[in-house]
């Protein structure tokens, strides 16, 4: 039987989607934005993740997870569009157009400062990355969970929201693949040693301690095996 709800839900996400792929092709245009596509592109693909995740009937209440990523990007869209709304996204953006400027001061110097042209690349989108998910983390993920509610209940399962971990993973390498293709070795260490870890332990899971009152639980393996599977039979 059609579920319209779960339709439409897919159909925002979808939306979402598409919006986050015009604002980065914006922000690839203007140099003091250069930073901020890596996160508007994980952001994106973490979405097309989980709508193939429904698909593949991997979640408890897909319904409800759907609607929290709903409002979680969202709350992305809406800073992008008008930062002087929210003053810590405000604060978020500049360090990230701070850091494009030191990238192209140091470019411009001959890297007098004796890092490479890939160091000083990370070492300035680590920075912006770490300002963009405290804040969307921290602040937008709370609110998420919160509007994401059916009649006053969390129903973000425990065991979804782990799962959801994967989907990260898998998103942000797709992303780093489409804006730095030339050095995904180097962004992927990057993005393991140091975003995952702040993802999952510092921020992520204590949000949903403080929400929900709940443990997050690491992927399971046959979530992993599952979406896995779907991938080698798309070959």
């Amino acid at each position: 039987m059609p579920d319209e709800e779960l339709d439409n839900l897919l159909r925002e996400n979808r939306e979402i989607i598409d919006a986050l792929s015009e604002v980065a092709i914006q922000q690839g245009k203007e140099q003091k934005d250069e930073l901020k596509v890596l996160f508007t592109l994980i952001h994106r693909d973490i979405t097309q993740e989980i709508i193939r995740a429904v698909g593949l009937e991997a979640f408890d209440n897909p319904k409800s997870l759907l609607r929290f990523n709903k409002h979680f990007a969202n709350a992305y869209l809406q800073a992008v569009k008008n930062p002087a709304a929210s003053p810590k996204w405000k604060k978020a953006f500049a360090e990230c157009e701070f850091q494009s400027g030191l990238v192209r001061q140091a470019l411009a110097d001959g890297l007098s400062n004796d890092l490479s042209p890939l160091m000083t690349q990370m070492l300035a989108q680590r920075r912006c990355t770490e300002a963009e998910g405290d804040v969307h983390i921290n602040n937008d993920m709370m609110e998420a969970l919160i509007a994401s509610r059916e009649n006053g209940n969390y129903t973000v399962s425990m065991r979804d929201f782990g799962n959801m971990l994967e989907l990260v993973q898998r998103g942000t390498k797709s992303g780093i693949k489409d804006v730095a293709p030339s050095v995904i070795g180097h962004f992927e260490a990057f993005v393991k040693q140091y975003l995952l870890p702040c993802v999952e332990e510092t921020w992520r899971n204590n949000v949903f301690r403080q929400v929900c009152g709940e443990e997050v639980e690491k992927p399971e393996p046959q979530f992993k095996r599952l979406v896995g599977q779907a991938d080698t039979a798309g070959k």
